[in-house]
């Protein structure tokens, strides 16, 4: 009998194989931070076994754009404006954070990601106010054990990225160079730009920082609504290289666009939703072929980390939008949650689905609690019944990081307290308490 690392036994395993999203029952074996085999029960054996019984399997979620920093303003500027909300979040506390703030947000950030089943975070970090910020956020982001893309943005608002520190931060922890990308040692976690101007309409800042970042082998993102998708079409910047998030009011065209520009989009409706902006037409994006992924976008905007949220929550304004149940189902959420996001990284090869040869990046969600029960249709009860409570296992990269509903390394009490107390001095420099 074949031995393994860690073997995940007897559970209801959704693979995401080809974008399949049926439920076989089998065993996951992990050797070496790879997946060996999804295989008949019983076949193999391991010193490590993670009981699945009553339990669905299945890839971690792939977390498309997040800005870690608003942590720490959770629930703030609830009935904000778009506009407040930068003036509130950004402009306000996000101009009093200090590195260790910074710091403390991302760790935050990261472990509320592992707790609900989140194993990759593109960190779409701006707020980096000084060379010191940055690199906090750096290292909170590298000692968490998630896996992602760490894209270095402005300082705030719309001011131009520090390039010397973005490629000093290379020099020091992204010094692998793999398919022309930047990665740690461990290939974890690749480094990459993020830019805001372009949703400001301000070529001359976004145009040189793409130009900068193709030229240093850093993948590409950016906020782009209804205008500046076309704005970079018409400039020749709207290529593959480039995740563009959002597309709220986007016009027929530039849907046509997104659809011939070759690469994926990322959608974050609740975060739209809470603000009161709009909606991306996810389902038009959808059937003019656009690849999507998903985004729990600023914890300030959605208040939680919380994946089956954000997929059940865009099944449903797209079905209100539309009319129509066929508008978005089950299954498109699950996708664009785990493969879809995969894609959108370029990370397709490792993550995203339960195959031999992938990276062990694996949840294991608890079927035997009232919320889905009975169990008929998996991966439809994950979508439209699963909560973060039912996540009872996260393995990233091969390494246990909860167990039996359990964080295996992490103080989430002392976590708490340091947040709350960074959170109130936050308030005090500010003038008042966070709200």
């Amino acid at each position: 009998m074949p031995c393994c690392d860690l073997l995940i036994r007897g559970g209801l395993v959704i693979t995401m194989a080809g974008g399949d999203t049926n439920a076989v029952r089998a065993d996951v074996a992990i050797t070496d931070g790879t997946i060996a085999a999804v295989a008949e029960e019983g076949v193999w054996e391991a010193d490590d076994v993670i009981d699945a019984d009553d339990s669905i399997v299945l890839p971690g979620f792939v977390d498309g754009h997040r800005h870690m920093f608003s942590t720490l303003l959770r629930a703030c500027a609830a009935n904000a404006s778009y506009e407040d909300y930068f003036k509130r979040i950004v402009l306000t506390y996000g101009r009093a954070y200090t590195p260790d703030d910074t710091a403390m947000a991302v760790q935050l950030a990261m472990a509320e990601s592992l707790e609900t089943g989140i194993t990759t975070v593109h960190a779409w970090e701006h707020n980096l106010l000084t060379r010191e910020h940055a690199f906090a956020a750096i290292e909170a982001f590298l000692a968490s054990g998630v896996r992602g893309r760490f894209s270095f943005g402005p300082p705030n608002n719309p001011v131009e990225i520090n390039r010397e520190a973005l490629l000093e931060a290379r020099s020091l922890w992204f010094t692998n160079q793999k398919d022309g990308r930047w990665y740690t040692p461990d290939g974890r976690v690749h480094l990459g730009l993020a830019t805001r101007a372009v949703e400001f309409g301000m070529p001359e800042v976004w145009a040189s920082e793409f130009e900068f970042g193709r030229e240093h082998g850093l993948p590409l993102t950016a906020h782009c609504s209804g205008g500046a998708i076309k704005q970079l079409q018409e400039a020749g910047h709207l290529r593959p290289d480039l995740l563009p998030i959002h597309a709220d009011h986007a016009s027929p065209d530039e849907i046509e666009m997104l659809a011939d520009f070759g690469g994926s989009l990322c959608v974050a409706p609740v975060a739209l939703a809470r603000a009161g902006i709009g909606r991306s037409p996810v389902t038009e994006l959808r059937d003019a072929g656009v690849p999507l992924c998903l985004s729990i976008d600023s914890t300030a905007g959605t208040d939680t980390t919380d994946m089956f949220q954000v997929m059940r929550v865009t099944l449903m304004i797209e079905r209100a939008v539309h009319e129509a149940v066929e508008a978005f189902s089950p299954e498109d959420a699950l996708r664009a949650a785990t493969i879809g996001g995969a894609r959108a990284l370029g990370l397709e090869d490792e993550i995203g689905t339960l195959e031999p040869g992938k990276r062990a990046d694996v949840i294991v969600l608890r079927a035997d609690t009232l919320n889905v029960t009975p169990l008929n249709v998996p991966a439809h009860l994950v979508v439209l019944a699963g909560q973060p409570r039912n996540v009872s296992a996260v393995v990233v990269d091969g390494k246990v990081k909860k167990r039996d509903g359990r964080f295996t390394n992490l103080d989430v009490a002392n976590l708490v307290r340091r947040a709350n107390e960074h959170a109130r001095a936050l308030g005090d420099r500010v003038g008042g308490p966070v709200h």
